[in-house]
């Protein structure tokens, strides 16, 4: 009944944080499994006050080098699958906050490009 006052339920969706160990496997592995609903992309962890933005996803690929271009297929792969795709932006600790509008546009530039 109350599924019916609230909607769908989501119970039972299962999310895993990925990016932080290489061991893990590519992205769209861990969508193939067919075990998460929801995949949170290991992060972004400097960006802002006119530094560049940094992706940190261990030796997945090195976005120093534009390496890490791959992951929009997997990002896509995960899609098609219905798999979610999230990008944790921060930390606990970090040199990140924006100072500006112009900040913020190089990062989600940095974001569409990377």
């Amino acid at each position: 009944m109350l599924i019916a006052i609230f909607g769908q339920s989501h119970s039972g969706s299962i999310s895993i944080y990925w990016g932080q160990n290489s061991k893990e496997g590519t992205l769209a592995d861990t969508s193939a499994t067919g075990r998460f609903t929801y995949v949170n992309i290991t992060f972004l962890g400097s960006f802002g006050n006119d530094q560049t933005p940094l992706l940190e996803v261990d030796d997945h690929c090195n976005p120093r080098t534009n390496g890490c271009t791959g992951l929009a297929n997997d990002i896509r792969e995960c899609q098609h699958k219905g798999v979610k795709v999230t990008l944790s932006i921060g930390g606990g600790i970090g040199p990140y906050y924006l100072t500006s509008t112009e900040d913020a546009k190089q990062v989600s530039q940095y974001l569409c490009v990377n």
